[in-house]
């Protein structure tokens, strides 16, 4: 059964590219998936905290930040989107206020 239902959620993440999905024990222990989307409005890069900024200049080498989105999700947590420049490629990475890493899905 266990089997059955690591199945179904593996379905259910092929079927929802984009979209940040976890799993949650209902009341009866089972797992299910739990899906959420995440409005961000575009702010200016002087917006960004400072101590967002101290966070991706301590990850990275070389980086700049060439887009940042702010969203407050539903429990009051605010998260930011940056679209970095490191070394030639643009990432994606997420971070709350206080500098942190947000992975989707797993906090808030």
């Amino acid at each position: 059964m266990r089997l059955l239902s690591a199945i179904g959620l593996i379905a259910v993440f092929s079927l929802m590219p984009g979209k940040p999905v976890f799993a949650q024990n209902d009341s009866a222990g089972r797992q299910m998936a739990m899906e959420f989307k995440i409005d961000f409005s575009r702010i200016e890069l002087s917006d960004v905290p400072a101590f967002v900024s101290l966070a991706v200049k301590s990850e990275y080498r070389q980086v700049s930040i060439s887009q940042a989105y702010k969203s407050r999700l539903p429990c009051g947590m605010v998260i930011y989107k940056l679209f970095l420049n490191v070394e030639g490629s643009t990432k994606v990475n997420y971070y709350k206020e206080d500098g942190s890493k947000y992975i989707p899905g797993r906090d808030g």
